[in-house]
């Protein structure tokens, strides 16, 4: 290829990214010769077409420092990778001048400061990816004239501020997430207006009122996430009749709000629908769960803030909760001890120092068992005293963790399930510090804030002190440490809030778990495409909790089950049907589930089959090349291995389901096998088309992102 001179202005702008970004330690920075204005294909990263730099691909590629205004000076850069690196600082307001710009992908960086408003005058641009990052200040109203854009993604930010109304001017905006920041104020009901939109993403935030009644005119909707934000009232009917309306409305996520009302589900729901940690009762649920898991409406808590009773001794103590229902059933606990009330009220009329303490109620109806509706803690204090560990208890017999856990998933990402008052008791092995994981939440394997330990102590029965959370001895936090899978040694370090003579991070070994549920393996995932009808895959099998009874396994609906169809269960056996027979090699995805006959909660697993055998052929009378990826499913690089008839530049192109393009790049083959990577770290899990264009024709592959 003859080398190609570019303008001195874009030329002078890649070297101020060289230099602001530590090129010589670039991971890859082939070709970057910053002193002779001559770019070529051995530019890594960078593509020039007709004379101007067109696209630049640097991600994961070990780039430090701060971004360059002069990149503003890329007058026809269409597509800008800067994702999975070490950049830090603001984004320059400069890269509004970009009027060409149809890409910018810098996730997973450090980068600060607000998001400039010269960004809305990019109108050729249809993916803004922003994610994981630090951008601080409020969402540019501006963005609202990005008149091309089909992805809007800045999550897990620290955005503040409303979101813009201007917004709903976006008519071709597909995706919007905006989940994991400090948004506040109302959701905004022009975001109704967005009638292509697929997915709207807002959890994690502060937001508060109600949801709009206007959304419910997304007929495209695929995906509504609201979870983890402060909103309130009743949830719409409009919104509710958009599970089963006629669109494509798959997932549902109103969680952990202070929703007090609920319009009628239909009577065949095809939605995952999730409703949990909200403040509805007996009444709003008791037609509305037919068709629902228990875990995705319970547990619930009545509409109340924890609070604080001071007494003194000989005060009247009177506590009440007023749920709506029939044949209830009340479970009254003070510091964790059940106190044997049956009653909607606990009244003690002469208060002693034994009357202190935490006090909350789980209700329970027998018309609806499956449902726990849980009041707030009320801390009372009797002259001033809270039943607490004494300094001289010495340390904890045990520990009893409240608040949330983390349930293990399908794809390897974590399921967050609230579980609001139960417990998981850590008891003493009888050896210093180490202790045994015996009462465990179903399908845990962690834990996760908001919650706390309370340490059973000697100084009286049932007395509890708060800890802080500590670190595990790998490093990570403590909820992403511990497996109920993995009975390997993990240590907890605590620290007390109160205890003076408790030393700093007391460190204690956890040495065993009792899992509750456990999600279902397979003992093999190829099949050979000469045997592929009726042929047996693999063995299904799963962890036996040995208080369990028998285990069973199915065919279930959800992310994964694309080709469930084309297979059976026979005992533990997974097979193809009698009948499928494959022309030519495939990736095929099945979901299964295991079924713990006496245990209340299942577990999921995604597998990828392999049809293997023989040469993939481009075109039957054309050279014969051959593909092959590794790792599927991949979680950051997909390794790509390919040979050509003679040496030719190819495209690789990565497709969502609906056919999107969602990344472009341009390899050479040659007769020997060559293995080439591409970055997945930025996109979301499911399901991808990897494409690649050969002289000879293409070539398709399945790729499932975990």
């Amino acid at each position: 290829m003859r080398a190609q001179q570019i303008p001195s202005s874009e030329f002078n702008a890649l070297v101020d990214l060289y230099n602001a970004t530590d090129g010589p330690n670039w991971t890859n920075n082939t070709g970057w010769n910053t002193t002779t204005n001559n770019v070529d294909g051995g530019w890594s990263g960078v593509t020039v077409e007709n004379g101007h730099v067109t696209e630049l691909f640097l991600g994961q590629n070990g780039l430090a420092g701060t971004l360059p205004s002069s990149l503003g000076d890329l007058e026809e850069l269409t597509t800008l990778y800067l994702n999975n690196n070490e950049l830090t600082g603001p984004i320059p307001g400069q890269w509004g001048n970009l009027s060409q710009l149809e890409v910018l992908f810098l996730t997973s960086n450090s980068l600060s400061g607000p998001l400039p408003p010269e960004l809305g005058n990019l109108g050729q641009l249809t993916t803004l990816y922003l994610a994981n990052n630090s951008l601080t200040g409020p969402i540019p109203s501006e963005l609202g004239n990005l008149s091309s854009i089909t992805d809007m993604t800045l999550a897990n930010n620290a955005l503040t501020g409303p979101i813009p109304p201007e917004l709903g001017n976006l008519s071709t905006l597909i995706y919007l997430q905006l989940i994991n920041n400090d948004l506040t104020g109302e959701i905004p009901a022009q975001l109704g207006n967005l009638n292509q939109l697929e997915w709207l993403r807002l959890g994690g935030n502060d937001l508060m009122g109600t949801i709009p009644a206007e959304l419910g005119n997304l007929s495209n909707l695929s995906w509504l996430e609201l979870s983890d934000n402060q909103l309130s009232g009743t949830i719409p009917q409009e919104v509710i009749d958009m599970i089963n309306g006629g669109n494509r409305l798959t997932r549902i996520y109103l969680q952990n709000n202070a929703f007090t009302g609920i319009g009628t589900l239909p009577q065949t729901l095809f939605a995952d629908f999730e409703v949990h940690n909200n403040q509805l009762d007996f009444n709003d649920l008791a037609n509305n769960t037919s068709n629902l898991a228990a875990s995705k409406y319970s547990p619930q808590r009545f509409a109340q803030d924890p609070m604080s009773i001071a007494l003194s001794q000989g005060d009247a103590l009177n506590l009440t909760v007023n749920p709506s229902g029939q044949n209830l059933t009340y479970l009254w606990q003070k510091n964790y001890t059940v106190l044997g009330i049956n009653s909607p009220v606990v009244s003690v009329s002469s208060a002693s120092l034994q009357d202190a303490g935490i006090y909350f109620c789980t209700v329970t109806s027998l018309d609806m068992p499956d449902l726990r509706i849980f009041s707030d803690e009320v801390t009372v204090t009797v002259d001033g005293q809270t039943s607490t560990c004494e300094d001289d208890d010495g340390l904890p017999l045990g520990l009893i963790w409240r608040g949330a856990v983390v349930s293990a998933e399908t794809n390897g990402s974590p399921d967050f399930q609230g579980v609001v008052n139960d417990s998981v008791t850590i008891v003493p092995t009888g050896q210093p510090n180490r202790y045994t994981i015996s009462a465990h939440v179903a399908g845990a394997f962690g834990f996760e804030a908001p919650g706390d330990f309370y340490a059973d102590c000697a100084g009286g029965a049932h007395l509890y002190e708060t800890f802080s959370f500590g670190i595990a001895n790998d490093g990570s936090d403590f909820g992403g440490a511990f497996s109920s899978y993995d009975p390997v040694t993990h240590t907890l370090r605590l620290s007390s809030h109160t205890l003076s003579t408790f030393p700093a991070f007391t460190t204690f070994a956890v040495t065993e778990f009792t899992p509750y549920v456990a999600p279902p393996t397979l003992s093999n995932r190829s099949v050979e495409l000469t045997s592929a009808s009726g042929a047996t895959v693999g063995t299904l099998s799963t962890f036996i909790d040995p208080n369990s009874d028998s285990t069973n396994y199915a065919l279930v609906n959800g992310q994964g089950d694309t080709d469930n169809a084309l297979f059976e269960i026979i005992g533990t056996d997974l097979r193809l049907v009698t009948g499928y027979a494959p022309s030519a090699p495939e990736t095929l995805s099945v979901r299964l589930r295991a079924i713990h006959d006496d245990r209340p909660y299942t577990m999921d697993s995604v597998f990828v089959i392999e049809v293997t055998g023989g040469t993939v052929s481009a075109l039957t009378d054309g050279p014969s090349e051959s593909l092959s990826v590794f790792p599927n499913p991949a979680v950051d690089l997909l390794n790509i291995r390919f040979h050509g008839a003679s040496s030719e530049a190819v495209e690789c192109t990565l497709h969502d389901m609906s056919g999107r393009r969602m990344l472009t790049r341009t390899f050479t083959a040659s007769p020997e096998s060559t293995t080439h990577q591409l970055d997945l770290t930025a996109f979301l899990p499911g399901l991808y088309l990897l494409k690649i264009e050969t002289d000879a024709g293409p070539l398709v592959k399945k790729i499932v992102k975990n």
